[in-house]
């Protein structure tokens, strides 16, 4: 009996041991994973990069949510109202990126880019890119006085070619961005409107600027299209560069002056140093060769640089435009002012023409 019972009781103390070690395993087990994820955790110099890139993810995120809300929103609302709301809600903050995107979605969004209403994305035009910033000028000052009302202009020829001619230059500027389709057809409406003038024989529609008869164009007309071109003369003369300085200096100038006298009566040619200049003069004398080296000092120096680059020929602004009109003027001088069959088919090519010379 106390031999089965001393069995029992060793048995029982055996299992309490194995309970007891398994116990233990299990306990530094937890403790080193828990460890583990403490060192991990606190290991903030390894992964302060990775906690930046994830809450610049999120920052991601959100900003992107707006174009794919914005999106959603231009697929299915029907009102422009809550449109136009949603941008003034969220440019102020978006990126450059986004702002010019809210803009072009809207501009997408109406029946056509000229039913847009610039005057509320005019307030807007600090948050979006220079380019644009800049057709939100142009489409704005339309918006404020329309070239057209109805059927009649709303604005003077002079005006017509002034806003052709800055269409032609934010074109130029800007020939892959977002808004440069939308200008070209600016552009083209405007210059039709400037040269045909609604003419249609067919229809018998005048000319806007029509003279004494339907098949005539108003002289004061062509004064205008001469004007519009010596303008563009003068606007190219103030851009040339020309620098003209006058000041006092105390600097010492040495000039070199090599001068050549012939026996007879002959024209020679004197350079000098300090100006650069070639200058002809005739001279009668003796053979003279003369050095001389001058310095001076507290010298009045006027120099003049007129820079108009390698190339003689004059450049505009707005070539595209100045061309049109300079052909169309020099058909009308032919013609005498009359609608010639050779004018008509001006108008016709019209469009065809502007395709060309801006390689649309």
């Amino acid at each position: 009996m106390k031999r089965r019972f001393k069995k029992s009781m060793i048995a029982l103390m055996v299992i309490v041991a194995m309970i007891s070690v398994t116990a233990c395993s299990r306990k530094k087990e937890n403790v080193k994973n828990n460890n583990n994820a403490v060192n991990e955790g606190s290991n903030t110099g390894d992964n302060t990069p990775n906690d930046a890139n994830v809450e610049e993810n999120v920052g991601n995120q959100e900003t992107g949510g707006i174009i794919d809300k914005y999106n959603t929103l231009l697929k299915n609302e029907t009102d422009r109202e809550k449109v136009y709301g949603f941008i003034g809600e969220n440019i102020t903050n978006a990126s450059e990126a986004e702002a010019d995107q809210l803009v072009s979605g809207v501009i997408g969004y109406e029946n056509t880019y000229e039913d847009v209403d610039y005057e509320r994305l005019y307030a807007y035009k600090n948050y979006v890119s220079d380019e644009v910033e800049e057709f939100l000028e142009l489409m704005y000052e339309n918006h404020q006085k329309p070239y057209m009302n109805e059927k009649e202009l709303g604005v003077t020829l002079d005006e017509l070619l002034d806003r052709a001619e800055e269409f032609e230059e934010h074109i130029a500027e800007f020939p892959d961005g977002i808004t440069t389709q939308h200008s070209y057809d600016m552009y083209v409406k405007l210059m039709d409107a400037a040269i045909v003038g609604g003419y249609d024989k067919e229809k018998k529609v005048a000319n806007y600027y029509k003279g004494d008869a339907d098949n005539r164009i108003d002289g004061r007309a062509v004064d205008e299209y001469m004007k519009f071109l010596a303008d563009e003369e003068d606007d190219d003369d103030n851009n040339k560069k020309v620098s003209t300085n006058t000041t006092d200096k105390t600097n010492t100038t040495k000039t070199n002056t090599n001068t050549n006298v012939n026996n007879t009566n002959n024209t020679n040619t004197t350079n000098a140093n300090t100006t650069n200049a070639n200058t002809t003069n005739t001279k009668t004398g003796t053979n003279t060769n003369k050095n001389t080296n001058t310095n001076t000092t507290n010298n009045t120096t006027n120099n003049t640089t007129v820079n108009v680059g390698d190339n003689s020929e004059e450049q505009f602004d707005a070539p595209i435009t100045r061309s049109i009109v300079q052909e169309y003027v020099d058909l009308l001088v032919k013609s005498k002012n009359e609608i010639t069959t050779a004018v008509e088919d001006f108008y016709a090519n019209l469009n065809t023409l502007i395709a060309d010379k801006f390689g649309m």
